[in-house]
C-alpha cells in the first residue's frame, strides 16, 4: 500500500539556547501526528551571530536527542564527564535517561553551521536508565537513480547505524537529489511516517511539499518520493509509543507529576 500525505505542517522561526536562530519543524503540540518524535529543529546560518551563543549547560530527562550536523562543528560536554565534537555529516545520539546536564557549543567562530536535532520519546520503563551517548559519522551511499542517501538512524541501502532503540526502531534518512528523480522506500506499515523538505520540492502522490514543509504520511509499506534537482529531503519513521506523554521545557515524561519531580530533582542536584 502506497503512503500519501494526510497532513502538512510548516516550520516556524524560533530561538533556543542562548539565542540560536532556528526553524522549529514541529513541537510536542503535534505529537498526535509525530509520535514517537517529540520535536524537530532545523538550524542553519553562515552568520555567526545566529549561532555563536550556542546552547549553554541545561538539563534533560526522559528522552533521546539525535543531532545531525550537515555543516560545521559543535562541542558537547555533559555532567557524566563525556566530551566530544560532531562535525560535517556526523551524528550524536544522547540518552538523557534519568537526568543529565549538558551543553552544545559551536566549535567554530565563523562560517556555515547547519544541522537538525530530533527529540525521540522513550517508554516509561526506559526513562530511568543511566544517561549515555555515542557519536558516529554517516556515509554517503549512491542510489540506483544516482542520488545520495545518508542514514542518520536505522538501516538502509547497506548502511546501519550503531544505535537503534528496540522500542521505536526509528529510521532517519537524509536524501540529496543530485538529479530530479523518484526514490522509493519500504517502511513498516504502521510506523509513523514523516517527510521534511529542507530545500527544493518533493512530491508524494498528488501533494507537493516546498521547503520547510513537513508531510505527515498515511500508513502503508511503500513511499514513492519524487523531488526536484538539488532538493534535500528527510524521510523519518518510527513505531508509536502507546503511553501518555507530557513535555515541559527540557523534560519529556508521562505525567505532570513526573515533570514536577524532574524539576525538583534537578534543583536538588540529583542529576548526574
Amino acid at each position: 500500500m502506497n503512503r500519501h500525505i494526510r497532513t502538512v505542517l510548516t516550520a516556524q522561526p524560533a530561538e533556543d539556547g542562548a539565542g540560536v536562530k532556528l526553524q522549529r519543524v514541529f513541537s510536542s503540540q503535534a505529537y498526535v501526528y509525530t509520535n514517537p518524535f517529540v520535536m524537530l529543529d532545523e538550524f542553519g546560518s553562515d552568520v555567526a551571530d545566529d549561532y555563536i551563543a550556542g546552547f549553554p549547560a541545561h538539563p534533560h530527562r526522559g528522552f533521546d536527542t539525535i543531532t545531525f550536523m550537515l555543516n560545521g562543528s559543535m562541542t558537547h560536554e555533559d555532567s557524566t564527564g563525556n566530551k566530544g565534537v560532531i562535525t560535517d555529516n556526523g551524528v550524536q545520539w544522547m540518552r538523557t535517561g534519568s537526568g543529565i546536564i549538558h551543553s552544545e557549543m559551536p566549535a567554530q567562530s565563523e562560517g556555515k553551521m547547519r544541522g537538525m536535532q530530533f527529540w525521540l520519546n522513550v517508554p516509561k520503563a526506559l526513562k530511568t536508565l543511566a544517561p549515555d551517548y555515542v557519536d558516529y559519522p554517516t556515509e554517503r551511499t549512491q542510489t540506483a537513480a544516482g542520488n545520495s542517501i545518508r542514514v542518520i538512524a536505522g538501516e538502509l541501502a547497506g548502511q546501519k547505524t550503531p544505535f537503534k532503540p528496540e522500542h521505536t526502531q526509528p529510521g532517519l534518512y537524509f536524501v540529496q537529489f543530485d538529479q530530479a528523480d523518484t526514490e522509493r522506500f519500504t517502511l513498516p506499515e504502521h510506523d509513523t511516517g514523516l517527510v521534511y523538505v529542507l530545500s527544493g520540492e518533493a512530491t508524494i502522490g498528488a501533494h507537493t511539499l516546498g521547503a520547510q514543509k513537513l508531510g505527515v504520511l498515511s500508513s502503508g509499506t511503500t513511499l514513492s518520493l519524487q523531488a526536484s534537482k538539488d532538493a534535500e529531503v528527510l524521510v523519518v519513521h518510527g513505531a508509536r509509543i502507546d503511553e501518555p506523554m507530557v513535555q515541559y521545557g527540557p523534560f519529556v515524561m508521562n505525567t505532570e507529576a513526573d515533570i514536577h519531580q524532574a524539576f525538583d530533582d534537578f534543583h536538588a542536584g540529583r542529576f548526574n
